[in-house]
């Protein structure tokens, strides 16, 4: 199998947003072309950040986001924790954005460069990552909201990529979530989790309570071992994606749900896609860094990761974090990529990717010893 050498990205929000106030076989991306018109319509926008040093600060935010179409958006936040304390519904300066032709997306606020990211062919979401210098490490998805939605749309089975940021670690958990009819309880199959290179493997949660679904799509539950969260489904009810706190603790956390799939395979994963990434690096510099880079999976098993800027708690530089070239699609959507480090080869980020193959979402890693994160990819238009 030809290498390919490359780094792996992974899952945030800015801190400027604080400062100022398929089928199996899928389909390629790339080569299309978007603009401005593109970005339309009301959009949550999930957010998370971390950093280490001084000050320490622990950060996830829901936005919402009104895009005219024209390159300006209006702001109003609905839920915030920053280091545990908790606000919501309080309004943010107005942001200016653009679009590229191949969809390459960057956000301003007050003429400041805010975050930079890719958007879907149809417009329909944008990944985003801070690079700017002094900028929290932060990463988002802003998912269009749409209608027919109800609590029913959550029932049945999803995968799950967990991470959460808390005083002192950051824990990657994956495994599968089913949700049944009322009155029956949520059941959380936890598979691995990593607390700072610490991997473990098995383990499970049975919840009290599933999700309360509003028409749009935003949502708001406490499932089985997530604790309070809210968010916004997209890709047609295939994908979610949720921010939260577990309150005293002060734990700012970011979940992404894809439903489970049938006959998938390393066909579902082919094309171009925007990576965004947060982890934090424990073996070398214990500190959070945002990544924003491009990934091309050829459908049978090959994958490139390119074009890789970062921010190192404020610090923009270009790194290579681990090598991944190959990676693995199950029948039910499990996604997982595989590193190289000299004569090595073993599984690493693990989650899942939709039945379209529009998104995917991995945690991890699953190797002990590793760095903490994760990772949103999104097909390029």
């Amino acid at each position: 199998m030809p290498r390919h050498r490359s780094r792996l990205l992974v899952v945030g929000a800015f801190l400027a947003l604080i400062a100022c106030g398929g089928g199996g076989g899928g389909g390629g991306g790339g080569g299309g072309s978007v603009s401005p018109a593109d970005w339309s319509g009301s959009y949550s926008l999930l957010t998370l950040g971390g950093r280490v040093g001084a000050p320490a600060i622990r950060f996830a935010q829901r936005t919402l986001f009104v895009a005219d179409g024209a390159g300006n958006a209006t702001r109003n936040v609905t839920f915030q924790t920053l280091n545990g304390a908790l606000s919501s519904s309080f309004g943010q300066p107005p942001a200016t954005y653009e679009i590229d032709q191949d969809g390459t997306a960057r956000l301003f606020g007050s003429g400041s460069l805010l975050a930079e990211g890719g958007l879907s062919g149809d417009g329909s979401s944008v990944l985003l990552a801070s690079l700017t210098a002094g900028n929290l490490p932060t990463v988002a998805l802003a998912a269009r909201e749409g209608s027919g939605f109800s609590d029913a749309t959550m029932l049945g089975d999803w995968h799950y990529v967990n991470v959460e940021l808390d005083a002192v670690d950051c824990n990657s958990t994956i495994g599968t979530l089913f949700v049944p009819s009322p009155p029956a309880t949520p059941i959380n199959t936890r598979i691995y989790g990593n607390r700072d290179g610490v991997v473990t493997a098995g383990g499970g949660a049975i919840g009290t309570a599933g999700f309360t679904v509003a028409a749009n799509g935003t949502f708001t539950g406490t499932p089985a071992g997530f604790g309070a969260i809210l968010g916004a489904i997209f890709d047609g009810g295939d994908a979610a994606l949720a921010v939260g706190d577990t309150g005293a603790a002060g734990t700012a956390k970011m979940a992404g749900f894809i439903r489970l799939g049938s006959g998938l395979s390393d066909a579902t994963f082919r094309g171009d896609y925007w990576v965004v990434r947060l982890v934090k690096l424990h073996s070398f510099f214990d500190q959070y860094v945002a990544i924003l880079g491009e990934c091309h999976a050829d459908g049978a098993g090959n994958v490139a990761f390119s074009d890789e800027r970062m921010n190192f708690e404020g610090t923009p530089r270009t790194d290579t974090l681990f090598d991944v070239d190959d990676y693995h699609v199950a029948l039910d959507g499990t996604l997982t990529m595989f590193i190289h480090s000299g004569a090595s080869h073993g599984p690493a980020p693990q989650g899942a990717i939709s039945i379209d193959g529009s998104f995917a979402f991995l945690g991890g890693a699953t190797v002990e010893g590793s760095d903490v994160g994760l990772s949103l990819l999104l097909r390029k238009p």
